[in-house]
């Protein structure tokens, strides 16, 4: 029965793990992924606009619940990976919001972190592209000292033709 209750969703296709992770009530969000079988089968649901309690975590700053999703899912690599409609995931958000130790928990059971950091996601933008936008300068600094090739990423272009570098400037 509590799988089948916290499926259920609300106002704006939200589970009650999502709305959890939107608003910052870790306590709730373990009792949720704690009561059902599979918790990485509920945090794999998107709600509306592909959001996944993750990424709404993840883009929040709301590091607890990001942890107790993690733990629950046993650091389950494919639910890191999962994108939204503008094809972000909760590391790429997490970047972009200022969030760098969200974001370097997120990297941690990343498997090639090297295809992960230069994935393309919402305008032709990788993480490093939305840390120079944000002016996060410390995840730009974090994101170059991970990858090999640092220069074929700084001056990879956007869907606007613009670089990271471009973009920093």
């Amino acid at each position: 029965h509590a799988d089948t209750i916290a499926a259920l969703r609300g106002g704006h296709d939200m589970t009650a793990l999502d709305w959890a992770a939107e608003n910052n009530h870790p306590e709730v969000a373990k009792l949720i992924l704690g009561a059902v079988s599979e918790p990485a089968k509920l945090v794999h649901m998107h709600s509306r606009m592909g959001k996944t309690a993750l990424i709404r975590a993840a883009s929040k700053g709301h590091a607890d619940i990001v942890m107790a999703i993690l733990e629950a899912t046993k650091f389950d690599e494919s639910l890191i990976q999962i994108r939204d409609d503008y094809g972000m995931n909760a590391f790429m958000w997490a970047i972009t919001n200022d969030h760098n130790s969200i974001a370097q928990v997120l990297l941690k059971p990343i498997s090639d972190k090297e295809g992960f950091i230069n994935m393309i996601g919402y305008e032709g933008r990788t993480a490093l592209t939305w840390a120079a936008i944000s002016g996060n300068t410390a995840a730009v600094v974090d994101l170059l000292e991970a990858v090999t090739d640092k220069q074929a990423l700084a001056e990879l272009p956007d869907d606007e033709g613009m670089t990271a570098l471009a973009w920093a400037m």
